[in-house]
């Protein structure tokens, strides 16, 4: 079984959105500020990194 946050068509995801949020994402997770939500920005990564998958995959 799996769990998803969100579902969606592929043909309907925003290519340069997933990249900018993976590039923040990345930049976040290089800073390694004191105030940073490690598992947030991790969930961020993965999120991102999977909807530019998906969409390259069509």
């Amino acid at each position: 079984m799996s769990w998803v946050e969100t579902v969606g068509w592929a043909s309907d995801i925003d290519v340069a959105r997933a990249e900018s949020a993976l590039e923040r994402a990345k930049e976040q997770l290089a800073t390694d500020a004191p105030d940073l939500n490690r598992p947030r920005a991790e969930a961020a990564l993965a999120r991102a990194q999977n909807r530019i998958k998906v969409a390259s995959d069509l």
